[in-house]
């Protein structure tokens, strides 16, 4: 009786280790809940993840809910649809893509989550990456050259973080100067684009290609209420909040913003905050309607031809705190 007893035991014993083990690889972005930091992936083989095919673009969208990606048409530019990409957090915010990484933040909140993007766009496998005391009222995330920025609002400076080829984040610090009030930001070309949506201020920062941090930060020129930013043939473009329209500006050979010299308005430009391009194709976000508002440029990027407007579920839209951002494999 005593031998049969420890048998059923020894059953149970590793039964539990085998339910526990499945329980422990299956950790993926899916499942992620607030403020959870995400470090069981050590029987992942996150180096078997097959990436996105060369040729794939997708446009991920942070609107204040649950993050989102859309396919878009490798042949036109046009939105083919959008669907959750995983990822349960529900304030997010910003967005940004770095190779085979997405780096998520939620409103709030002192930390950013890192996921890998799957051969359909979705993130799986997300992680967190804790930057305490370095997150400040913090609205938007842009990259440049291996280091990511982060906007900080409710402070006089941006923080910056190395990403390692893992996709994790080190040696995180705050740089800037003249860059309080950080609302919207965008790197081109080794500078970073600042849109102070309180004074209607775009500042210009020149970026060290030593160590990222930021050098001289100077104000360049006025929108009312910019918010989200594209480049495209040697232009600036910025939406205006308040105005209803896409303002260009040329840049200069030191990266600052000549004077605005193009206006481009449209019934369906309407509220826009957000904004991304690919190539000709802008994609901006209006506030009012949470509807992504697809604009084509001419070759010059000086006249706007059309707009068209993806009508799908965007899921719920909390405020103008958003991002876009494309991406092509």
């Amino acid at each position: 009786m005593i031998l049969k007893n420890l048998k059923i035991i020894i059953l149970l014993y590793f039964t539990l280790n085998v339910i526990l083990s499945c329980n422990r690889a299956s950790v993926t972005g899916s499942n992620i809940n607030n403020n959870e930091d995400i470090t069981a992936l050590s029987s992942v083989d996150l180096t078997a993840i097959i990436p996105p095919k060369a040729g794939s673009k997708f446009l991920y969208i942070a609107n204040g809910g649950f993050p989102i990606y859309c396919n878009i048409s490798q042949i036109n530019g046009n939105i083919l649809d959008c669907n959750n990409t995983g990822l349960n957090i529900d304030k997010a915010i910003g967005i940004s893509i770095y190779k085979k990484y997405a780096f998520v933040l939620n409103r709030g909140e002192n930390q950013i989550y890192k996921c890998y993007i799957s051969n359909n766009g979705m993130l799986t496998y997300c992680s967190v990456n804790i930057i305490s005391n370095l997150i400040q009222d913090s609205k938007h995330l842009t990259i440049n050259n291996g280091y990511l920025y982060i906007g900080n609002y409710g402070s006089d400076s941006i923080t910056y973080c190395e990403i390692t080829e893992l996709g994790d984040l080190k040696n995180c610090n705050m740089t800037g100067s003249n860059s309080n009030n950080a609302y919207s930001i965008r790197t081109n070309e080794n500078y970073i684009y600042i849109g102070r949506n309180n004074t209607n201020a775009i500042n210009v920062c020149s970026i060290s290609t030593i160590n990222g941090q930021l050098n001289t930060c100077n104000s360049s020129i006025s929108i009312s209420q910019p918010w989200g930013f594209a480049f495209l043939s040697g232009y600036f473009y910025a939406t205006s909040l308040s105005d209803n329209a896409i303002y260009g500006s040329q840049i200069s050979s030191n990266g600052t913003l000549k004077p605005v010299t193009l206006k481009f308005t449209h019934p369906m430009i309407q509220s826009p905050v957000s904004m991304t391009q690919d190539k000709n194709n802008f994609y901006l976000l209006t506030a009012n309607a949470n509807k992504v508002i697809q604009c084509v440029l001419d070759n010059s990027g000086m006249n706007l031809n059309y707009c068209s407007q993806y009508d799908g579920d965007l899921n719920q839209f909390s405020n103008n705190e958003s991002e876009l951002v494309f991406v092509k494999f």
